[in-house]
């Protein structure tokens, strides 16, 4: 049986790297007594992908496992498990069955979803959203939008103009996070194996046209959601489209 696990990262964890936080969900998964699936041969792991794992120092509320279980018990006896688990920071939001064909999250991500705040002051030290939407649209008006991108194979010239799916300023606030109406930056941007591009390209891109300069350690950058595309093209949340696909796992 294949599931589908959404979960939450919060607070200093966002500086534990994905090697460690695959680690940690290993023995979390055994000390919560899921019944994960092993691979076979001289060096058994357990069966688990992530979907588009985060950089270090992101946060966000759209993370997403898959896992293989030999068994399951229901979905929310499962995530009361797991959080029993979890350290501080780390939260399990869903647990989904999927069908034997699915596609792994890995496989399919095809978009991410970002809300980018500085942690003092204004984007840019504007903290006026209308004055901030004028210049977005000024600079999505563009022909082209290009950047330079790094690659295994050296540097390359991309467009980000359509791979930038919606661009805005708004007031952004987070509970986990404490803070309320914060003048915030949030898109959502082509993201996965073919295509992806990091929320920092499209800073650095977006303040240089405004000719501000994107200092890094000011501003946090909070992942919202991650999408998949379903059989019309759309783009759906991995947990959405996870449940169009299968369902949620109810007692017996």
């Amino acid at each position: 049986m294949n599931i589908r696990v959404k979960f939450s990262k919060h607070g200093s964890i966002k500086f534990i790297g994905h090697l460690d936080i695959m680690r940690f969900f290993q023995k979390a998964i055994i000390r919560a007594g899921i019944d994960i699936a092993y691979s076979e041969g001289y060096n058994p792991h357990q069966i688990m992908s992530f979907a588009a794992p985060l950089s270090v120092g992101v946060i966000s509320d759209g993370e997403y496992m898959d896992i293989a279980v030999k068994s399951t018990k229901s979905s929310k006896d499962s995530i009361d498990a797991l959080n029993t688990a979890m350290v501080e920071g780390v939260k399990v939001l869903d647990y989904k069955l999927l069908p034997d064909h699915a596609k792994n999250s890995m496989s399919i991500v095809a978009a991410a979803r970002y809300a980018v705040y500085n942690k003092s002051v204004g984007v840019g030290n504007i903290n006026d959203i209308p004055e901030l939407n004028e210049r977005i649209n000024s600079y999505l008006a563009k022909d082209e939008i290009l950047i330079t991108k790094e690659t295994k194979k050296g540097e390359a010239t991309l467009d980000l103009k359509p791979n930038i799916y919606d661009f805005k300023a708004c007031a952004f606030s987070s509970e986990d996070e404490e803070i309320t109406d914060r003048t915030s930056l949030v898109f959502t941007v082509s993201t996965g194996s073919i295509t992806n591009i990091k929320p920092e390209l499209l800073l650095k891109s977006f303040f240089d046209y405004c000719n501000k300069e994107y200092v890094e350690n000011e501003y946090q950058i909070y992942r919202i959601e991650v999408y998949g595309r379903d059989d019309n093209e759309r783009l759906i949340s991995l947990n959405d489209l996870g449940a169009n696909i299968e369902y949620e796992i109810n007692p017996d």
